[in-house]
């Protein structure tokens, strides 16, 4: 009887997967195309959320309080609400700087990095614009990351996190081809957005971010500003669109909108922030396919 309790204790721990818990559902599309069957992941946040604002609910202290590795965006955008959970799930693994812990904005060379930060610039990030993940170049900078991390932790499985990231990383290269190509025709557009979180795309496709319905990072738009912003866009010559996320009131979008006829594209931040975007690829494939629509 001892034998068969050992036997199937070492039988248990051989097929453990890594518990993985990730910030938001981009994180956990790419975390399971390359640890497959090895891990178990579970998302914070729902897709539809403010990312900068989640709500910190007991339910996420549990999923925090037993897991192996804890994967965020980084950049701060989460300083608002997972620290107070990581504190809480009194779990060592993936306090910050231990071998559990992976900010993918350590990887990337993020935009807008501010020197000096005041309330006077709004709800600004000090290491950078935290939305990178919407440059589809940055996934394969991600994915390494990630592979990276399970790699060490478990390292007798690293050839098949291995396989599994270059079978990802040659789709995905594919896919950039084809992106390109259909962006190519939007070089030079000014686009409108709420929030800057599609800065990354307008700079891979060459876009122009004409102005921002809110006046300055975190702050609703006043009724003077989208005035201006209004009259600043019926000065335009050149034809403008309203990208716009899915968790900021659109209110003040369709204002504008019925006082310029400007189109209104409704585009994801996230995986399944919209329901076409199910997965990493098909959450590029709805941005540019609301564009080119």
């Amino acid at each position: 009887m001892k034998l068969l309790l050992i036997i199937a204790t070492l039988f248990t721990f051989s097929f453990a997967k890594i518990d993985i818990a990730v910030t938001y559902t981009y994180i956990e599309d790419i975390g399971k195309k390359i640890g497959g069957d090895l891990v178990s992941i579970n998302t914070l946040s729902k897709p539809k959320e403010d990312p900068h604002f989640v709500m910190a609910r007991p339910s996420l202290i549990a999923k925090l309080r037993n897991v192996d590795l804890l994967i965020l965006n980084g950049g701060q955008i989460e300083i608002g609400w997972l620290p107070p959970l990581i504190k809480r799930s009194n779990n060592a693994k993936v306090f910050d700087g231990a071998s559990g812990f992976l900010d993918l904005s350590q990887s990337i060379d993020m935009m807008d990095a501010h020197e000096e930060v005041s309330r006077s610039h709004g709800d600004v990030h000090p290491d950078g614009n935290p939305h990178f993940i919407l440059d589809p170049y940055n996934v394969p900078i991600v994915a390494k990351a990630i592979h990276d991390k399970l790699a060490a932790l478990d390292a007798k499985n690293e050839a098949i996190y291995t396989k599994n990231y270059e079978t990802f990383i040659k789709g995905w290269n594919e896919k950039l081809v084809e992106w390109d190509k259909k962006m190519k025709p939007f070089e030079g557009k000014k686009v409108i957005q709420y929030h800057k979180s599609f800065d990354y795309f307008l700079k891979r496709y060459k876009m122009e971010l004409l102005d921002t319905i809110e006046p300055i990072p975190g702050i609703s738009p006043t009724s003077k500003h989208i005035m201006g912003l209004i009259k600043t866009i019926k000065n335009e010559k050149s034809p403008l669109l309203i990208m716009h996320d899915v968790y900021h009131n659109r209110k003040a979008a369709q204002l504008i909108s019925a006082k310029t006829n400007l189109k209104i594209i409704d585009v994801p931040h996230d995986v399944d922030a919209l329901q076409d975007a199910n997965n990493i690829e098909n959450l590029y494939n709805t941005i540019i396919d609301g564009l080119l629509k």
